[in-house]
């Protein structure tokens, strides 16, 4: 991989799913000879050899963030995870302060051009009526507001366009604040049930669980 981008070393790299696959006859399927301990400590080694500066998981549940923290030698820095206000994870960005991992939100904006992968009905976070308000109010965009709700959450985000002007747009959060009325009337939002989805399922799960099926998880993304 080093070889191939040119570097003596990378500053994170992430274990991207809570399950491994391999390629079997061009298809992604899941195997369970590998266990979740087997892939942390190979990506120990890596930072222990300086080819890695951190390390992290991604699309990871509690339960298989307690996994690695029962026999790692060196704790997870991140887990990188969906967030927006339509699945506001406030479970695990509660369990991930505990532990002190930092969380980045990939599909900050709820990835309003993707159908949801929960079955739920589309609903796009950039046009519901309260994040259009408060954005009128502050004279910003609705992702930029989206995007705020979150760092003042204390997660990172990463957003992602092809379009250079909603690039500059992406770093224009950091003069404005959003007041803590603010902040509670994003938070409501998901307290409607019909506000719910995710946009991405982490569908492979050792053991053959679908995450949207594991009732316990779907249900704690809305603990408020």
């Amino acid at each position: 991989m080093l070889k191939t981008l040119q570097l003596d070393y990378v500053d994170q790299l992430l274990m991207h799913w809570p399950c491994p696959m391999k390629d079997v006859e061009g298809k992604m399927e899941p195997q369970t000879s590998v266990k979740i301990p087997d892939t942390w400590k190979a990506l120990e080694g890596l930072l222990d050899d300086g080819l890695v500066r951190s390390i992290g998981v991604s699309n990871f549940e509690t339960n298989e963030i307690d996994e690695i923290l029962a026999m790692c030698r060196i704790k997870p820095v991140v887990d990188q995870i969906e967030v927006h206000p339509y699945f506001p994870q406030w479970r695990m960005l509660d369990y991930c302060k505990k532990h002190d991992i930092h969380v980045v939100a990939y599909a900050p904006l709820g990835s309003p051009a993707n159908k949801p992968s929960d079955g739920s009905e589309k609903h796009n976070v950039l046009e519901q009526p309260d994040v259009v308000a408060i954005a009128k109010a502050h004279n910003k965009s609705p992702a930029q507001v989206v995007e705020r709700w979150n760092i003042q959450r204390g997660v990172t985000v990463i957003p992602k366009s092809t379009k250079p002007a909603r690039v500059i747009e992406n770093f224009q959060v950091f003069d404005f604040e959003l007041s803590d009325a603010e902040m509670e009337r994003i938070k409501d939002i998901a307290r409607d049930p019909k506000n719910r989805h995710r946009s991405f399922d982490p569908a492979f799960r050792v053991g053959g669980v679908r995450a949207f099926e594991h009732v316990k998880a779907a249900e704690d993304a809305y603990t408020f």
